[in-house]
């Protein structure tokens, strides 16, 4: 999966879906329809796991790449003013980073997690009971800065 550093204002810059199948390969991805700059891709089992976690909607590509788009701030609209500012700023989303290390290094101890944080990581399919820190769960605190071989993290 490849995203987008900075957010694209979508009431000026239209955004279109582009897809791509072949025998064994994917390619689903979030245009901006004037530059073609992709906001955001998803390529062969990264599509499927995007849909298995319910970031993608088969029947409905666009309208679930939109809502992925906004909810990790990629896009942004003046109507939601909150999509644009820096999500690591919010003090919730500290204690969602914080939790994510800690569970990196010891996925067994939820209970040291407060349950409304355990709750909003994995509504945001960045962590669950069964797997753990998910795929997606490790691509949020890389691109927030953390490095999880950085052995002073807990």
């Amino acid at each position: 999966m490849k995203e987008r550093k900075n957010p694209v204002h979508f009431r000026n810059d239209p955004l279109v879906l582009r897809t791509w199948f072949e025998r064994d390969r994917k390619w689903v991805a979030l245009v901006n329809g004037k530059t073609d700059e992709v906001v955001v891709e998803f390529w062969d089992d990264d599509v499927d796991e995007a849909i298995e976690d319910g970031f993608l909607n088969p029947k409905d590509f666009h309208k679930s790449l939109m809502a992925y788009a906004l909810s990790h701030k990629l896009i942004w609209d003046e109507d939601r003013p909150e999509s644009k500012k820096n999500p690591t700023d919010d003090k919730d989303v500290q204690a969602c980073i914080r939790a994510l290390i800690y569970l990196t290094k010891r996925p067994e101890d939820t209970e040291a997690i407060k349950e409304h944080v355990l709750d909003a990581i994995e509504s945001e399919g960045l962590w669950t009971y069964e797997k753990g820190v998910t795929r997606w769960g490790r691509q949020f605190l890389e691109d927030c800065g953390v490095d999880l071989d950085d052995e002073s993290y807990p």
